[in-house]
């Protein structure tokens, strides 16, 4: 409140007030979201990251001041948080009394209302009445301290309350303090640094001793001290009294810590080898390359096969997708080759005779293989054919091997069945009884010839003497020993013949004589 006369003063009370230089406190907070970390390309990436709580308040890279960023995709995060750091203001809460700082205003040396009925003048005290009378009791702003209540002059841009500090270059402060109105109308305050107004003109609200806190926020740049103030924009002399407590200056420190979230490689030069095939019952050598890759494995679909050998021997049953897999710092890569199991063909024929003559044997072979549409025949004889069926005609009697191979597509299967060729005339039947009687029946011994070329026969008696010989296919025996009918018994023969083919039969056996 202002007075409109001035008393005299009863006493003069000097104080010397000496700046306060405190040192400016470095930022040295640190925090960690976690390390750098990597996932497999191709599989989803599911991962948190966690703000610094105790560091609040904190932003992400996206603007989300969320406490959990989820990442889904590969990138670099980062948090930047804030933490105010230690006041570097000396004697801020007024617990030294009028020390640390200085002031274009004077301390109050009395008057008709107390210690600071004059404008311009202030004093360090705990209760707002003790500095003038016509101010209503409160306290300082935690209830149990000093302040500096002020009676302020209509003067702009003077200083209330300034302090130098030490400062740290390029490093954010926060200006604070609390103020509350001791009469009606409201002061007008602002903020100052090195002679620069700070933020807006501020005013306590008109509730008198509402403590309200006002800051404004500065970078120090280049400067590496300030001096900082709170200075009267007030040009009225009325009201325009107010008190202050719990000044602070401190730095405000950030921090940001970043996570690289990559992509893992993946391993190179990977093969499975090249698709392939092979019947069924058969087995085929699989070839895999790892590549850059350090374990590897297969697999197979349908499941039931798997291997950790590069190069597996399999015999798929049906058609069948081998999966190679190839692994580097757990993320795989992976290559099929497909193995097509082709069904074998069943082989099989029959024989039928349908030539059996003095000159020739032919048989007809008769494919009855299954799942087969090409065949190969191998006769025994040299020859060969590619019917399904076939008449076949041996010229030399045997015993031969015949061999059907019977083919599908991609497969082939075999049956032999061995055959035994014989011409009829190479068993020809001699008679044992003869009967040389002149009934014009049985009358003589000779040798057919309808299957041989030429023959040679001897006939000889029991003791072993020659008793009849001839050459050639028109000879006989009439039972007559040189004109002489023979006696009737056993005779004993021997024929060497040849047939038309070059073949060549030794026969011999007994002929009884009967007339």
């Amino acid at each position: 409140m202002k007075s409109n006369f001035i008393l005299p003063q009863l006493a003069l009370f000097l104080f010397v007030v000496v700046p306060c230089t405190s040192y400016a406190q470095v930022c040295n907070f640190t925090y960690s979201l976690g390390g750098d970390t990597s996932f497999c390309p191709g599989s989803p990436i599911n991962y948190n990251l966690t703000a610094p709580s105790a560091n609040a308040p904190y932003l992400w890279d996206n603007g989300s001041t969320a406490a959990i960023r989820h990442i889904s995709n590969f990138g670099t995060y980062y948090c930047k948080a804030t933490e105010i750091g230690a006041d570097v203001v000396s004697n801020g809460n007024f617990s030294a009394g009028s020390t640390g700082f200085t002031s274009d205003y004077n301390v109050g040396t009395g008057g008709t209302w107390g210690p600071i009925s004059v404008e311009g003048t202030y004093l360090v005290t705990t209760n707002a009445n003790l500095a003038h009378t016509n101010f209503q009791h409160f306290t300082d702003h935690t209830g149990a301290g000093n302040m500096m209540v002020v009676n302020g002059s209509g003067s702009p841009n003077q200083s209330v309350w300034c302090q130098t500090i030490n400062v740290s270059q390029n490093t954010d402060y926060n200006f604070s303090a609390w103020v509350a109105n001791c009469v009606v109308p409201v002061p007008l305050l602002q903020f100052s640094i090195n002679g620069v107004t700070l933020g807006a003109v501020f005013s306590p609200p008109t509730t008198v001793g509402l403590w309200t806190k006002f800051s404004a926020n500065w970078n120090s740049g280049t400067n590496a001290n300030a001096v900082i103030c709170i200075v009267n924009q007030n040009t009225n002399v009325a009201g325009n009294d107010f008190a202050l407590d719990d000044i602070f200056f401190q730095p405000i420190c950030t921090f940001t810590d970043t996570v690289h979230v990559t992509s893992k490689p993946l391993p190179t030069l990977v093969d499975a080898g090249s698709d392939t095939s092979l019947c069924i019952g058969n087995s085929v050598q699989l070839s895999a390359n790892a590549g850059t890759g350090t374990s590897f494995g297969w697999s197979s679909i349908p499941s039931g096969f798997s291997s950790t050998v590069l190069d597996p021997i399999v015999s798929p049953v049906v058609n069948t997708a081998y999966i190679f897999s190839s692994t580097l710092d757990g993320c795989s890569i992976k290559d099929t080759i497909f193995v097509k199991a082709n069904t074998l063909p069943n082989a099989d024929f029959i024989v039928t005779t349908v030539d059996s003559s003095c000159s020739s044997y032919a048989v007809e072979l008769s494919s009855i293989s299954t799942n087969a549409n090409a065949y190969y025949w191998q006769f025994g004889d040299g020859l060969t054919s590619n019917d399904s069926s076939v008449i076949h005609s041996y010229t030399a009697s045997g015993e031969f091997t015949v061999l059907l191979t019977a083919f599908n597509t991609a497969c082939a299967d075999t049956q032999t069945i061995p055959l035994k060729v014989i011409f009829s005339g190479a068993d020809f039947t001699l008679p044992n009884v003869f009967t040389p009687n002149g009934d014009a029946s049985n009358e003589q011994f000779f040798v057919p010839k309808e299957c041989i070329q030429s023959a040679s026969v001897s006939i000889y008696n029991r003791w072993g003497v020659l008793v009849k010989k001839w050459e050639g296919l028109d000879g006989f025996w009439d039972g007559k020993i040189k004109g002489n009918a023979a006696a009737d018994g056993v005779y004993y023969y021997v024929v060497d013949a040849s047939y038309a083919n070059g073949e060549t039969t030794h026969q011999y056996g007994t002929i009884s004589l009967y007339r």
